[in-house]
């Protein structure tokens, strides 16, 4: 099942373009029946379960694909990584973009919110010559995963209840009130300050930010262990507390740069507070 858009933005370039293929997902979520069972460690969950799969497999359906009209989609495949002198699974999750963007988006129901942290496994082949952090004309990540937040009309003011109420009367649902972004920067001559954990706002929105996990290439090809406390990063981002997680992405894009890359994914899951 693939979602289309007409937006030429890719995908959290812009709040409102994500809002409505979000929407759109979850208006179609009832019709994926066939959906697997997630695979918890304790009381953590774990999104991307490739246990028992194989390269060539196709993707767990919980992992919806989001494309754009006008735009080439991201290719993701399920890859054999048996050979990589990492700890990773033998089987991960890789995109490959060329001047291409589209993403994967993992809904987490309404009840599961007492997640504190995020953590995953990534690596990239490069990162880009003509990005620029924060710009759109560079706006582009060989790898990024983030999470969407809930909007709660009781917060809300009356400009923006009436902006989403709009939302949730043409396709159902409310789009996400923030979305953090956990990118994997190029550091070039044409990006002043890339430097980890900077917060960067998004040049298509500022309900969009962007924390800087790693920079630059020096560790291409080389697999990257991560985990961030979700609360501490929303409040740098945003100036506030966290509203509950409605979902969990992942993506690799070039539409602006027009270059291309690669990055693979793997182990992706929510953690309880310890």
């Amino acid at each position: 099942m693939k979602i289309r858009m007409k937006s030429r933005l890719s995908l959290l370039k812009s709040t409102q373009a994500f809002g409505l293929g979000f929407c759109l997902l979850l208006s179609l979520q009832a019709q994926v029946q066939a959906e697997a069972q997630v695979q918890t460690e304790g009381e953590d969950k774990l999104l991307l379960d490739l246990e028992g799969l194989q390269a060539g497999d196709a993707i767990p359906v919980q992992w919806q694909p989001l494309q754009f009209d006008g735009l080439t989609p991201t290719e993701y495949r399920l890859v054999d990584d048996s050979n990589s002198d990492s700890d990773s699974e033998d089987v991960v999750l890789c995109g490959y973009t060329d001047a291409s963007a589209s993403g994967l988006i993992y809904r987490v129901a309404a009840d599961e919110q007492h997640y504190s942290h995020i953590a995953w496994n990534w690596k990239i082949s490069n990162v880009y010559q003509r990005a620029r952090l924060g710009e759109k004309e560079g706006d582009d990540f060989p790898a990024r995963i983030y999470i969407s937040f809930q909007y709660q009309p009781e917060h809300a003011d009356w400009s923006t209840s009436l902006t989403f109420e709009g939302y949730r009367m043409l396709y159902g649902e409310y789009p996400p009130v923030a979305v953090l972004n956990y990118v994997w920067a190029s550091e070039n001559e044409l990006v002043a300050d890339t430097a980890v954990d900077r917060i960067v706002t998004s040049p298509y929105s500022t309900r969009s930010k962007m924390l800087v996990v790693r920079s630059g290439g020096a560790l291409r090809g080389q697999w990257q262990r991560e985990i961030r406390n979700i609360a501490e990063d929303y409040r740098r981002a945003f100036a506030g507390d966290p509203p509950p997680i409605s979902g969990v992405a992942l993506m690799s894009d070039a539409d602006n740069t027009g270059e291309s890359a690669s990055a693979c994914f793997s182990r992706v899951r929510l953690i309880t507070d310890r």
